[in-house]
């Protein structure tokens, strides 16, 4: 949808610039499964063996891992993305300015990504793979999928890149509220 959605309004800079995000959030997202996969075989031990305060500490150890990441890499975007944009491509000058524009915003999402990523799979460690799945499809399919459609048509074509800080925002929310009233983590 993506793709479709930045052919018609962009073009096809648009998509290249739209790769650009997508493969440096790879690197985000291996970081954030990084942090998700050490700490869950840990969480779901001591979760089994009723230790409450270990559980706790954990999840709070990951957290703050998981923000002191999302905050590194959105500095370093907001700061430096002609250099994001030249790991990947030689752009011209074209691309260069709808690629920084694209980055500065796209990478607002990563403050919230790692986190979500991160919660979802504590979730999975206490057994409750239903709130690890509404997030998966909150984040990666149904609010992605409405809000890529209309975000473009209410707000301009440059809209689109807010779609993806908007989903994480919207998704962090539901997470926290699983962690405080749902989980008890």
């Amino acid at each position: 949808l993506f793709n479709i959605q930045l052919r018609n309004t962009i073009g096809f800079v648009g998509i290249t610039a739209y790769g650009i995000v997508e493969n440096a959030y790879l690197v985000v997202n291996s970081l954030s499964n990084g942090v998700s996969q050490t700490v869950q075989p840990l969480i779901a031990a001591n979760y089994s063996a009723k230790n409450e305060e270990r559980v706790s500490s954990l999840f709070k150890a990951g957290i703050i891992t998981s923000v002191i990441i999302s905050i590194a890499v959105t500095l370093f975007g907001e700061l430096k993305p002609e250099i994001i944009i030249n790991m990947f491509v030689d752009a011209d000058d074209e691309l260069m300015s709808i690629a920084v524009m694209a980055v500065r915003i796209y990478f607002i999402s990563f403050l919230m990504a790692v986190s979500n990523i991160y919660i979802s799979g504590c979730f999975q460690a206490v057994m409750k793979s239903g709130y690890s799945m509404r997030v998966c499809i909150l984040r990666g399919l149904a609010l992605s999928s409405v809000f890529v459609v209309i975000f473009p048509l209410l707000f301009g074509d440059s809209a689109i890149w807010y779609v993806m800080p908007c989903v994480e925002l919207l998704t962090l929310i539901y997470a926290i509220y699983c962690v405080k009233f749902k989980i008890k983590l």
